[in-house]
């Protein structure tokens, strides 16, 4: 999409928060020169240790972690491994209730991995659940389909080719395991009410996921934040974006090599 010489709204976002989808004079994929490597500057990299984004402010950013292990003091947490981090910028303050989707297509660069799932792109989104009575408290949302088996986050389709095309939608979820639902890193507890999972396979928050009308239902004041969340798996005292695509963990130590063809959020290429 190319908007010369302004920027556009994304729906749903609140007043006055813009994001810039693309450099005016760009389009699609082709073409070389500078340009063509910033058609999307709302993008950086938030990459920790041995992984990275290569040209991330392209139409086809690549996230790749590396083997190799690493002091601790890049996460908040004590984690060790590497974790390429693509996040998107343009949706600090967005309600939650204004996020209705999320579609991103992916691809497979590497041979090393017979199951390419095990390392997957998912989503983390940085919410703040109350910013009325608990303001600068977060928490984060995943959208994955292997923090804990059976439960599928995302509607995914191979496209053939190491290609995937992941769907996830603010709708009714597909029971008893997703797709349309949202895992919450160490679910909610203190100092926020104690909101029971939709979807319990097991005792800890990998194995749970919640439906967006009954995080909405607890907290409908929730919104999307740019910020230093604390997170254990997010770079340590670092402002992220409120919408991440990542590949790898603080304990990854694999090689992998993914491929961003598109994203989309709302219907809308960012």
């Amino acid at each position: 999409m190319n908007v010369p010489n302004s920027t556009i709204k994304i729906p749903g976002v609140g007043p006055g928060q813009d994001y810039w989808p693309t450099v005016p004079g760009t389009g699609g994929s082709g073409g070389g020169g500078g340009a063509s490597l910033q058609q999307f500057v709302n993008r950086i990299d938030g990459s920790v240790n041995k992984a990275r984004v290569d040209n991330a402010q392209s139409a086809s950013p690549v996230l790749t972690t590396q083997t190799g292990t690493n002091l601790t003091g890049a996460y908040n947490g004590g984690g060790l491994g590497n974790k390429a981090i693509l996040g998107i910028q343009g949706f600090d303050l967005m309600p939650l209730s204004q996020l209705f989707s999320i579609v991103w297509v992916w691809r497979e660069m590497e041979i090393a991995h017979t199951n390419p799932i095990a390392l997957e792109v998912y989503v983390n989104v940085v919410i703040e659940p109350d910013p009325v009575t608990l303001p600068g408290d977060f928490k984060i949302l995943s959208i994955a389909n292997n923090n804990g088996p059976p439960i599928v986050c995302a509607a995914a389709t191979p496209l053939g080719n190491g290609r995937w095309n992941y769907a996830w939608a603010a709708a009714p979820p597909v029971l008893p395991t997703g797709p349309n639902v949202v895992q919450v890193v160490n679910d909610f507890g203190p100092p926020f009410p104690v909101v029971p999972p939709d979807i319990n396979v097991g005792p800890t928050w990998p194995a749970h996921a919640y439906f967006m009308s009954t995080i909405l239902a607890a907290f409908p004041n929730a919104r999307l934040r740019d910020a230093s969340s604390g997170d254990g798996g997010l770079p340590k005292t670092t402002v992220t974006p409120a919408i991440m695509f990542i590949v790898g963990d603080s304990n990854n130590q694999l090689l992998a090599s993914r491929l961003i063809e598109s994203i989309t959020v709302n219907g809308m290429s960012v």
